[in-house]
């Protein structure tokens, strides 16, 4: 059987969990295009425009502001409406001078923060491979592979990066003691600090166990995401 391609529609009322959007307003939605993140864990460009921030009104009005060339992610002019965005990503409009990272809120759902920080972003490593010469490239939540020269980056690890050029800038090892983001679970949205790690079998994920002022908890290891400083 003939493979389909990407969804092509998409109902509101079956949109993403992380999609902050009226679920009964109207029967469809955008649907996203396949890129550098995945649609489960994303949001449609044109979602943002018009339901975050409240740009436009409408889907027309949307596509003309991208043809414009009047948006940008991560530094870089997009105009497709359906191109995903997602966590730590930065939207940015030149014109009225204003700039917002996409963040997670206390409902696990992908939000938009005003910041000043435009230059720099942090993605997490999901994946290594080798290539050839026996290069290590690790590749990032967010589709960038990154040559991994001293082959000390590990997967669960984070790098902060520089947009557009995609320059690694620094390494963030997942360990004991380490600041973490939560990306999912009831307590997405919040920062706190690695005590302990456990590691994980065939059967069972890793835990570590996190302290939040005077809170501590357990969350699986795939549920957060290392910072090198509070954001």
């Amino acid at each position: 059987m003939a493979k389909k391609g990407y969804k092509k529609k998409q109902k509101r009322i079956s949109a993403t969990k992380v999609t902050k959007i009226l679920r009964k307003e109207n029967k469809f939605t955008i649907a996203a295009l396949p890129g550098a993140h995945k649609k489960i864990i994303s949001v449609p460009l044109g979602i943002i425009i018009r339901d975050y921030l409240g740009l436009t009104k409408n889907l027309r009005n949307t596509k003309h502001i991208l043809a414009k060339r009047k948006i940008l992610v991560n530094q870089k002019i997009r105009t497709s409406h359906k191109l995903p965005v997602g966590l730590f990503d930065v939207v940015s409009i030149p014109s009225e001078e204003k700039n917002y990272k996409v963040v997670f809120d206390r409902k696990g759902r992908l939000v938009m923060e005003e910041t000043k920080n435009t230059k720099e972003k942090i993605s997490k490593i999901v994946n290594r491979k080798i290539v050839k010469g026996n290069n290590l490239i690790a590749i990032t939540n967010d589709g960038l592979q990154i040559q991994d020269k001293n082959k000390k980056i590990k997967v669960g690890d984070s790098i902060k990066i520089s947009i557009p050029e995609g320059k690694l800038l620094a390494h963030y090892p997942l360990q004991k003691g380490s600041l973490v983001y939560i990306i999912a679970g009831k307590h997405a949205g919040e920062q706190a600090k690695i005590l302990e790690m456990k590691e994980g079998s065939m059967t069972k994920p890793g835990l570590v166990l996190l302290e939040k002022k005077d809170n501590k908890f357990e969350t699986i290891t795939k549920n957060i995401m290392v910072l090198g400083e509070k954001l």
